[in-house]
């Protein structure tokens, strides 16, 4: 069974080596040290240091992996992978700890060896690894404290208390973790596909979209098919009357990219995309070009 789920992704790899590796050369670590003149060892010391710590102290940045800079165990499980772990260390000698061992470091070399570290996704085989080690360390001190079995169920419901705090209570509003999502370029898509079903045509030669979020992937998955025209920050004034000019929202309110082309465009405010949770400013604004006086 392996041998049939694994023989399509072989024979493709092997036709197409270098779609394959091409992402490799764009995450590897050490590529990117020897772009930047960054001496390897440096970076790999550095890498290593960061995933140490990934797991107690501070774990991925990026809000569409995790709780952005939080540790990627809770507080429970993070004391219990730490007295397993230290457990394991000892017992090194044991084929078991051995194979535990091995196998985490061997599931964390992805993300050591790649860029922006630590890294959620490229990591997720160490998660397995983590929780079995965690539940190690807590049945030790449940075995040297000589407490009853029952008392192991406290830090399950505990840990499990405190991941659901994380994921539906905490991260939801977290301005990182939506904005890490693409908000704007997720709603601006939304509505330029709804605008084209309202009008029953693909075509929207009157609808402008800003070029860098055009090209962006989301944006151009979500109106895939459909032809709008793009601009530049610096480039309203090539809509013509009547035209929509659709513009990003700021998660700050400030609506810099507005306030820089609006002074010299004559533009009203015709429509508003869904507002940043928690906030009032909308993801994105509708601009109409007015006809000359």
């Amino acid at each position: 069974m392996f041998a049939v789920g694994v023989a399509p992704l072989v024979t493709y790899a092997w036709r197409h080596s270098s779609e394959v590796n091409s992402r490799v050369g764009e995450v590897s670590l050490l590529a990117r040290a020897a772009r930047s003149g960054e001496a390897p060892l440096a970076a790999l010391d550095a890498s290593l240091a960061r995933h140490l710590l990934m797991f107690n102290v501070r774990g991925d940045a990026n809000g569409r992996h995790h709780a952005p800079g939080r540790p990627l165990l809770d507080l429970v499980t993070g004391l219990g992978f730490l007295a397993g772990l230290g457990l394991l260390v000892w017992r090194r000698p044991r084929p078991e700890s051995r194979f535990l061992l091995g196998a985490l470091g061997l599931t964390l070399l992805p993300g050591m060896l790649a860029v922006d570290g630590p890294h959620a996704g490229r990591t997720i085989g160490a998660v397995a690894f983590a929780c079995l080690i965690a539940a190690i360390g807590w049945s030790e001190v449940q075995r040297v404290g000589r407490l009853p079995r029952l008392a192991l169920g406290v830090p399950v419901v505990v840990a499990a208390g405190l991941n659901a705090w994380t994921y539906f209570v905490a991260m939801p509003p977290d301005p990182q973790v939506w904005a890490a999502s693409y908000p704007v370029e997720t709603q601006m898509g939304v509505f330029v596909r709804a605008l084209a079903r309202e009008r029953g045509e693909v075509k929207l030669p009157d609808v402008f979209v800003p070029g860098e979020l055009a090209r962006s992937e989301v944006f151009r998955f979500l109106a895939s098919g459909l032809t709008t025209r793009t601009f530049e920050s610096d480039e309203t004034d090539r809509a013509p009357a009547g035209a929509l000019v659709l513009l990003p929202g700021d998660p700050d309110g400030k609506n810099t990219l507005a306030a820089l082309v609006l002074p010299s465009a004559d533009l009203v405010p015709a429509v508003s995309g869904p507002p940043f949770p928690g906030r009032k400013t909308p993801s994105f604004v509708g601009y109409r070009r007015s006809p000359p006086e």
